[in-house]
């Protein structure tokens, strides 16, 4: 895409789709990030007429972030001593752009929070630079609902507990599905990944070392390269952040409830554990398991679409799929799987 815009802005490729970018969604350690930051780098170095931005929007509102993406864009303008640097306005800017030949990329990582920073300017800017139709953007996050923010339909994100802007009782504009397309990050889930990842690494391939890489890392890659030995040590926080995904609920918390389900799925399947086969079950039964766990208690959450994906955001469910009817829920490793098997809730017993 970065290379149609490129062409299409230099006058040798004509328009052949109103795509302008991707929204990346997936677990953390999943290398979204990376591959964000490779295509942004690649894509600056090869094409001498594209124009990139980065940002991590983590700290979006902070003391260290940037007015907006017109004030970046015209800092990367200014390191190639370019006159556009000096272009009021974003759209303004796009438009000149393109007399001088130039595409314009945008590359935002941890996007959700231009969402939800009230009000979410910056992420209504997003949506300017789809609109032009020699730039493109690329967000990325490991939140459930950025496929959500990216749709912007007033309903879902009604059911997903999404709240709007308390002042002006708006959200963030829709990103347009025709202009930018959400993509799931899939985390490795067969053997074959393993083995072309392997090769690519130098190590045998070997059956024991591929289930037990992927009990371990429950697929993520970040998780793989720590066991590999290929990570920095002092990147040790993340591996930590990865070991949240292999954690359980307390015993009495209505997800242990919704594990011992789908643990009782598996097991009824009559198979030996197989890491690279574990159970999955769709949105609906997942809510109707909670909405059973939680029936006879006092502190029942009025959304359980948004309590069910705040258990995926902490570590303790996995969730895959880009729309409702496609989205499943499972154990957020091999390794969960086989700690809910070894794990023993507290039960009562009456004597009575």
């Amino acid at each position: 895409m970065c290379f149609m815009r490129a062409a299409l802005a230099a006058g040798t490729h004509k328009v052949d789709s109103s795509r302008s970018g991707f929204a990346m969604c997936g677990d953390k350690g999943t290398g979204k990030t990376m591959l964000l930051q490779t295509v942004c780098l690649i894509s600056s170095l090869l094409l001498p007429n594209f124009v990139t931005v980065y940002m991590d929007a983590t700290e979006a509102g902070g003391p260290n972030w940037p007015a907006d993406i017109h004030d970046m864009m015209s800092q990367a303008l200014r390191e190639l001593n370019h006159p556009l640097q000096w272009q009021r306005g974003l759209d303004p800017m796009l438009k000149a752009a393109r007399g001088y030949g130039l595409a314009m990329g945008v590359f935002v990582d941890e996007a959700r929070h231009l969402f939800e920073r009230q009000p979410p300017v910056e992420w209504n800017r997003l949506h300017t630079v789809l609109q032009d139709f020699t730039s493109c953007c690329f967000v990325a996050d490991s939140t459930t609902v950025l496929c959500a923010y990216v749709r912007g339909v007033t309903s879902e994100l009604d059911k997903l507990g999404v709240p709007p802007n308390s002042a002006t009782h708006q959200r963030g504009r829709s990103l347009n599905g025709d202009k930018m397309l959400n993509r799931s990050v899939q985390r490795f889930r067969h053997k074959r990944q393993y083995e072309a990842y392997l090769r690519h690494t130098g190590v045998t391939a070997s059956d024991e070392l591929i289930y037990g890489l992927h009990i371990h890392s429950g697929g993520r890659l970040r998780s793989m390269q720590s066991f590999l030995g290929h990570e920095a040590e002092e990147d040790g926080e993340h591996v930590g952040k990865a070991e949240a995904h292999f954690k359980l609920p307390p015993a009495s918390h209505p997800c242990a409830t919704l594990l011992w389900n789908l643990w009782k799925v598996d097991a009824k399947r009559g198979c030996a554990f197989d890491p690279f086969r574990l159970p999955t079950v769709g949105e609906a039964q997942m809510v109707r398991w909670l909405d059973k766990a939680w029936r006879d208690t006092e502190s029942a959450p009025t959304n359980l679409l948004s309590e069910l994906n705040s258990y995926v955001e902490a570590g303790w469910l996995s969730k895959s799929g880009e729309s409702a009817a496609q989205t499943v829920y499972g154990f957020a490793s091999p390794r969960q799987r086989l700690q809910v098997h070894r794990w023993t809730p507290p039960l009562f017993v009456s004597h009575a």
